[in-house]
């Protein structure tokens, strides 16, 4: 998939209109949604834990739900929400950033035999990850959601997969964090502007990194920064610290030559 500045150039323009008011926001109403709708629709009406009130009610909420481009996305969250008391529980601390205890509920969730719900949970256990740049944690769930069992179960996909490339990139995978995020623009035109522009920027900085660039350098700091934050000193963490002195001494060594060279 070729990505130009042009393109950047033109969703900058359209965001910038988007801000001003002077066109309509993009509904998100792709067949995927409809047919990931239809089905816990149909998962609900099936339910053996709510009494045929409650499957009614939940049916009636949903019908109205999907009806509306604001409330469309979040509508099986919304629902899990009234319907879940754990999962409730996990919302309620992902809303105050107790990651922690989010991800302690999410993640016995994210096991559910529910397919709904575990794709649900496993979204917002790799948000949580994704809240203190524990990027490594984040890699299953978002596996999971992207191109694993849970992937037709969700109206996050293309969130995840944004996620993923942010993470990969975070990781140093640039190569993968690239196909993910073209990916996420190919398969989700009518993302926000916002994701897009951001996908889109991260895509064009990935492939001007070359090793041992300044950038590079900067990034592979962040790398031990973001992992020291996390208490992970290991070898990993320690290899990349080494890489990076060795890089700035070559770097340093450099300007020193290129000084030399221009005072000589």
């Amino acid at each position: 998939m070729n990505i130009d500045r042009s393109r950047i150039l033109n969703a900058i323009v359209v965001a910038v209109a988007l801000l001003s008011g002077s066109i309509p926001t993009v509904a998100r109403s792709a067949p995927k949604a409809d047919a990931v709708l239809d089905g816990f629709a149909k998962a609900v009406g099936q339910s053996k834990t709510l009494d045929a009130d409650a499957r009614k009610a939940v049916l009636d909420q949903l019908a109205e739900s999907r009806k509306d481009p604001d409330r469309r996305q979040t509508t099986i969250t919304e629902t899990l929400r009234e319907t879940n008391a754990d999962f409730r529980k996990a919302m309620i601390a992902l809303g105050e950033e107790d990651t922690t205890a989010a991800v302690t509920i999410l993640k016995k969730l994210a096991a559910s035999d529910d397919p709904y719900l575990a794709a649900e949970a496993a979204f917002f256990q790799a948000r949580a990850h994704m809240m203190r740049e524990d990027y490594e944690a984040a890699r299953s769930p978002l596996a999971k959601l992207t191109s694993g069992k849970l992937a037709d179960k969700t109206l996050y996909g293309g969130d995840a997969l944004f996620m993923q490339g942010i993470a990969q990139a975070g990781l140093l995978d640039r190569e993968n964090a690239t196909k993910s995020l073209e990916k996420f623009i190919e398969e989700n035109p009518d993302a926000s502007e916002r994701m897009i522009i951001g996908a889109l920027t991260r895509i064009e900085e990935l492939k001007y990194i070359k090793k041992g660039s300044l950038i590079d350098v900067e990034d592979r700091m962040d790398f031990s920064r973001r992992k020291l934050a996390l208490e992970d000193s290991g070898d990993g963490t320690q290899k990349e610290q080494s890489n990076v002195i060795a890089m700035l001494d070559k770097l340093i060594k450099e300007a020193e030559e290129q000084e030399q060279q221009g005072g000589s």
